[in-house]
């Protein structure tokens, strides 16, 4: 982290894209460019400028950026909870994190009562680090809205010593396997990749749900494929 000599960085949607963040379409598309100065007021056509006091910065391919964790607060003002939810989580992926969630803890602690910190302190306490893709924690909320009890990321399974794989979610204590299967899982290779792990989870005990894009759409068929599974493995937190 280093402090911007010229006084000014890359802020809300236009920083999160030059971060990777996972968020909507429409904040990708949008063609403006915001920035954040520390004094000043420029106006140029096409760019939106905000003050910002504190000018904390990373360089993305040599470009002032606001830090991640304050980018991911500027969005709590145009974004969903959940919108910002699957942003948090990208934030704290397992693979590559561009922050921890103590960082972002802090950062909300010190901005109190700033524009959208009521919202990102409700979307903190969904986000969960550890995660692989912006539509496995579409799956995980999903499955909480529904009010089944909250799968477990990134468990690994074992059996007799062997190692089975770790999948997107999981009910440990009732052995359910989870995992959402996007357009890549289409090749011949990787689709005969995911009949074999399907069969390892299964030799192992363990029930292996899969949910591909399109019934992702459909949250009641989900959720109820799911429930039924936990009351098949006589879980008492499946809800009625």
């Amino acid at each position: 982290m280093s402090v911007a000599t010229s006084g000014f960085a890359f802020s809300h949607g236009t920083a999160a894209v030059l971060y990777g963040m996972a968020v909507p379409r429409r904040v990708e598309q949008y063609a403006g460019v915001h920035v954040a100065v520390s004094s000043g007021q420029p106006r140029r056509a096409g760019v939106t400028t905000h003050r910002l006091q504190e000018m904390d910065v990373r360089y993305v391919d040599g470009l002032p950026v606001v830090v991640p964790e304050r980018v991911w607060l500027q969005l709590a003002t145009t974004l969903t909870r959940d919108e910002l939810v699957v942003a948090g989580d990208s934030l704290v992926r397992r693979k590559r994190p561009l922050s921890t969630m103590s960082s972002i803890t802090s950062l909300l602690t010190e901005a109190r009562g700033a524009r959208g910190v009521r919202r990102a302190a409700a979307a903190l306490e969904l986000v969960r680090a550890g995660t692989d893709s912006p539509k496995e924690t579409e799956l995980r909320l999903m499955i909480v809205a529904s009010g089944l009890p909250e799968p477990v990321i990134g468990h690994t399974v074992h059996h007799e010593g062997y190692w089975v794989g770790t999948p997107d979610l999981a009910y440990v204590r009732e052995r359910i396997a989870i995992e959402y299967q996007g357009g890549g899982h289409r090749a011949e290779d990787v689709f005969e990749e995911d009949i074999a792990r399907a069969e390892r989870f299964r030799a192992a005990g363990w029930e292996f749900i899969q949910v591909t894009k399109r019934q992702l759409r459909n949250s009641r068929s989900v959720t109820e494929r799911i429930r039924v599974a936990l009351r098949g493995r006589g879980s008492g937190r499946a809800p009625a």
